[in-house]
């Protein structure tokens, strides 16, 4: 098998590159270490690998049973080791094993705990008693995080969760009563030994040589593991002199270091006299240097004056191209010209004579004078008035032909369809054909109906009903060109909207409730399209820019469409009309396309501007996919066919909306940045965080997602980047879905300056957040923007911290306030506007900073609604507490109130129960749980909200913190009563009239136990707190203050 890292293998077993001796060392060790515990004994091998354990522990061992999850290790482990009869190698998990209850007396699981998650090592656990005979022993190791990872900064990329020892034992004796920890290392130590008979040897003595206890660092843990004393009450301790690390070559090795050292010492002392040498020539460069400076300044002279005369230049040079683009838009019209001319009938017909004539006619033979005669006769016959519209394919691209599925198709059928999807068609049946199906088997959350517009097709198009049901197919009587099949066939139309669709699309899942739904959420769109991407994976378009000369761009075009500037919903000055969506009433107010446009182009930018102009907006919507065949329907020169419309309806199109074009529109090619999401209007504020705000795990990112909802609702163009500049879903998306544009990826990690310095003249404002992310950024944007700088720590730390420290006792804490203070300080001073959550820490800013510049208090919390107050306070039981747990003041205020508030409650409340709800819980808070103490951990907002609704009481046992609290202020929002510290309730002005403060152990309980049983009382503080909450936390008055915040 080859190494890969993942799992140990021998030696003699692996191909390629083996593990060190120092891994081969370890893992056998640790298998020599347990055969007195499995003499004779029935064992489970678990997460067995290659099987050379397995091996060892059969030759001791009654029974081994042997499971891994990788069906290769297995298959090699059965071939290599099939000489042993008490070996069975099976395919299983750790939280699956494939054995009966009690039916082993021991488990062996070396260097697997540690390759899953935390929820996984639990179940393993569960699975582990489940399968050990009573008193049954478990003998498991796994790397010293202290050791294996921090001390050397490694990272072993097949780790999923590594574990400090506390926590190692912590976690076993959630499974087993007696734990007995070893541990496993290399160590410089002092042995006799005779070389040659030391293995046969039974011990070998270990003596202290003082009364110190020997300072052991390992690198693994070795536990073993019984509800049985006696299992555990052994020593596995040993030693395996034949390391390969000897003494004498360590110190030989360390002796060769000291002499680089003295060497390199002796390089920089060599390298500081060159320095000084250079610092004396460099004075006289100097020198130098001001004399070539005089000169420069008498070539400036000289350059200003040859600046002058270009500009001149540049002026006859701009006259003389407005003359050349004048030729060339006339030398266009002739090639059009050219080109209907050779394609006429008669050109083809002459081509054909002269090709004749030169090779075989003579001038004045019997032959040429009769042909000549026939010649002149066809010119006098009339040639046939009156022709239609022959639309041609260019593409050569044909799509794969699916084969999943059979044909016949039937459509499903909907009384009152929401879409009505209108396909024009001309021949290229497979195309029509692998359109619908694509229709068929991703559109399945939308009712809808199909209407098929056909141009008189002679393929097989004219059969289409033989392969789809259920659709409704008009054929026209003659070929109606584009413009017109569409307004023929949306006359049919059903739906409250109407999709038009070209035949050489396919569509991919959610293509049209993604449309749908932006119709939905905004009554103001009206129209939406979709992200067109070519078949082979590039973008086509990502909305349309049209400039005030009336040419376009197809944003975007063959660029990567999963870039971040491709993937945020915006407006868009025009949406392809191959995949996009109007309100059915507004396309009959417009009697749908224009047919001044006829038989094609230029009808959907026409569109989209009609649309605006009729007080609605035109939507890009990049959640809607859709495939593409650019070209089929039209082709793609513009010098014959129904391409050459596009020349001559831009001209009527121009006539039409001239003053549009001139308002509304840039010059080609400027000012792009606004100009493809239609925000010149708009200011810019750019959001900077830590990353993509997770609102539904801690209350920070809550807030930061509640101000970018807020500015996008308030009209600004919202740019947002993460310090990660990771793509976090479903995170990133939300965000894009309101209108924020997320930059997101390895390319703008690497080039967001770039970023800033090409757009600074459209950015107004800068909103960063926390000091430890907003330090890197400051100095950039202070230097290359003229933005606005507003700075918002969510709390002040360095306060955080003294707090912390004052129940802690820990002096790091006071190291850590004091870095803390520096960088608080140096961002206050750098910003234009400081903001701030609370009054209280307004006033310490103002008095420990001295800042003279404006310093605001955000409101940190707010929603659309606050509930009413609760009235069924009978029908509720238990207390709850919310917080993420990354924030260590919600860790110390969970274990404080279990430990020393909650039993004095339940002496009087016994069936009382907390909820602990919050993200990434510690193994200090799970270690908590029992029938009173509920560990939620992480919870989506659904089930957040019906804890809210079936506890009495939130509880806010904080002992220190800065700042307004979101779980405080989420839980008046729902008109819950609450029991708080006044670290809890910090910065309400006014709170204290509506809820005391409770900063003892015994205070807190009484408070609890005083309100729990008086649902009176419940209901009047209810009552209370939702009229406080109305006051200070809605949306509408944080929308007042962020109008005059942002000016």
């Amino acid at each position: 098998m080859k190494f890969t890292g993942e799992f140990f293998i021998p030696p003699e077993h692996t191909e390629g590159t083996p593990g060190s001796h120092e891994l081969q060392l370890e893992h056998k060790h640790r298998y020599l270490s347990t055969f007195p515990l499995v003499k004779d004994k029935i064992v489970l091998d678990i997460a067995c690998g290659e099987g050379y354990g397995t091996n060892m522990l059969a030759d001791h061992a009654v029974h081994v049973y042997a499971v891994d999850i990788n069906p290769e290790t297995i298959e090699h482990a059965s071939k290599v080791y099939s000489n042993k009869k008490n070996i069975s190698f099976s395919i299983g998990s750790v939280d699956q094993i494939p054995l009966p209850d009690q039916s082993v007396d021991v488990i062996v699981s070396f260097e697997t705990i540690e390759h899953i998650n935390e929820a996984t090592q639990r179940k393993f656990l569960v699975e582990a008693r489940r399968v050990l005979k009573p008193g049954g022993l478990m003998i498991i190791s796994t790397p010293d995080k202290k050791n294996y990872t921090d001390r050397f900064n490694h990272h072993n990329e097949f780790h999923e969760r590594e574990m400090y020892k506390d926590e190692f034992v912590d976690l076993l004796k959630n499974g087993f009563k007696h734990v007995n920890i070893f541990g496993q290392g290399f160590e410089v130590t002092s042995l006799i030994l005779n070389k040659e008979s030391y293995q046969k040897e039974e011990s070998v003595a270990a003596y202290n040589l003082n009364d110190k206890q020997y300072q052991f660092e390992p690198k693994y843990l070795i536990a073993l593991c019984s509800d049985n004393f006696e299992q555990t009450n052994v020593s596995i301790a040993g030693i395996i002199p034949e390391s390969e690390k000897s003494y004498f070559q360590l110190w030989d090795r360390i002796i060769q270091l000291q002499n680089e050292v003295l060497e390199l010492g002796e390089w920089g002392r060599r390298s500081n006299a060159e320095l000084e040498a250079i610092k004396s020539t460099n004075e006289a460069k100097t020198e130098e240097i001001k004399a070539l400076q005089n000169k420069v300044e008498e070539s400036r002279e000289i350059l200003n004056d040859r600046i002058t005369e270009i500009q001149n230049l540049k002026k006859e040079l701009d006259r003389r191209s407005n003359d050349i683009q004048k030729l060339d838009a006339e030398r266009k019209q002739l090639a059009i010209r050219l080109q209907d001319i050779y394609s006429s009938d008669g050109w083809k017909l002459l081509s054909v004579y002269y090709k004749f004539k030169g090779k075989v006619l003579r001038e004045n033979s019997p032959l040429y004078k009769s042909l000549k005669n026939l010649k002149n006769t066809l010119k006098l016959q009339k040639a046939p008035s009156g022709s239609s519209v022959t639309i041609e394919s260019t593409v050569n691209l044909v799509p794969d032909i699916p084969t999943d599925i059979k044909l016949p198709l039937a459509f499903p059928l909907f009384n009152q369809p929401v879409v009505s999807i209108i396909i024009p068609a001309y021949n290229n049946w497979v195309f029509t054909r692998n359109c619908l199906i694509s229709i068929y088997k991703h559109t399945n959350d939308v009712p809808y109906e199909i209407i098929v517009g056909d141009n008189v097709s002679s393929d097989e198009t004219v059969n289409i009903e033989k392969y789809f049901k259920n659709i409704i197919y008009l054929r026209n009587k003659e070929n109606l060109g584009y413009i017109r099949n569409i307004n023929n066939a949306a006359s049919y139309a059903k739906g409250q909207f109407i999709l038009t669709l070209n035949n050489d699309t396919t569509v991919t899942p959610k293509w049209l409730s993604a449309l749908v739904d932006v119709m939905n959420k905004d009554k103001t769109t009206g129209l939406v399209g979709s992200k067109l991407v070519y078949p082979d994976g590039t973008l086509q378009e990502a909305g349309g820019i049209v400039w005030n000369d009336a040419s376009a761009w197809n944003y975007g075009n063959r660029k990567d469409p999963e870039a971040a500037e491709y993937n945020y919903l915006k407006e868009a000055d025009y949406i392809s009309g191959a995949s996009n969506l109007i309100r059915k009433e507004l396309w009959q107010q417009l009697k749908g396309l224009d047919e001044r446009y006829v038989p094609a182009y230029f009808d959907d930018s026409d569109l989209a501007f009609s649309i605006r102009n009729l007080g609605y907006k035109v939507i890009y919507q990049p959640l809607s996919v859709v495939v593409h065949y650019e070209g089929l329907t039209h082709g793609t020169s513009t010098g014959s066919g129904v391409k050459q419309y596009q020349v001559f309806n831009k001209e009527k199109f121009v006539d039409k909306w001239k003053k549009n074009l001139g308002e509304d529109q840039f010059p080609n090619a400027e000012n792009v940045f606004v100009a493809r999401d239609r925000s010149r209007k708009k200011k810019t504020i750019l959001v900077i965080d830590h990353y993509a705000p997770e609102f539904d795990k801690d209350a920070g990112s809550r807030t930061t997602f509640q101000y970018l909802e807020a500015l996008v609702e308030l009209g600004f163009n919202v740019k947002f980047f993460g310090d990660n500049f990771y793509r976090s879903e479903p995170y990133t998306t939300v965000l894009q879905q309101l209108g924020i544009e997320v930059l997101y990826g390895p390319y703008y990690a690497n080039n967001w300056q770039q970023w800033i310095i090409g757009n600074q003249k459209h950015i107004d404002f800068i909103l960063l957040n926390r000091p430890h992310i907003s330090i890197k950024y400051i100095d950039f944007l202070k230097k290359n923007t003229n933005a606005k700088i507003y700075y918002y720590g969510h709390d002040l730390h360095y306060v955080r911290e003294l707090k912390e420290y004052e129940i802690t006792k820990d002096e790091k804490k006071i190291k850590d306030s004091e870095e803390w203070k520096k960088t608080e300080f140096t961002l206050f001073s750098k910003s234009d506007v400081i903001l701030t959550p609370t009054l209280k820490e307004k006033v310490i800013i103002s008095q420990d900073f001295g800042m003279n510049k404006p310093i605001e208090v955000m409101p940190a919390f707010f929603y659309p609604e606050i509930d009413n107050p609760i009235t069924n306070f009978a029908e509720r039981k238990n207390i709850l507490f919310v917080g993420g747990y990354v924030h260590t003041p919600n860790v110390d205020a969970v274990v404080w109130f279990t430990e020393k508030v909650l039993p004095v409650v339940l002496k009087q409340i016994p069936g009382l129960q907390l909820f602990v709800v919050g993200s990434n819980v510690p193994p200090t808070v799970t270690a908590l749980a029992s029938d009173n103490v509920i560990i939620k951990g992480y919870v989506s907002d659904a089930e957040l909200n019906e804890l809210y609704k079936s506890v009495k009481l939130a509880i806010m046992p904080l002992r220190y913190g800065a700042g307004l609290k979101g779980k405080t202020v989420e839980a008046m929002s729902k008109g819950l009563p609450l029991v708080s510290t006044s670290f809890g309730l910090e910065g309400m002005i006014g709170i204290d009239n509506i809820i005391k403060a409770n900063d003892t152990e015994k205070d807190f309980a009484e408070a609890i136990l005083a309100l729990y049983n008086n649902n009176e009382d419940l209901q009047h503080l209810s009552t209370l707190i939702v009229e406080y909450a109305q006051q200070n936390f809605t949306k509408a008055s944080a929308s007042i203050f962020f109008k005059s915040l942002f000016k």
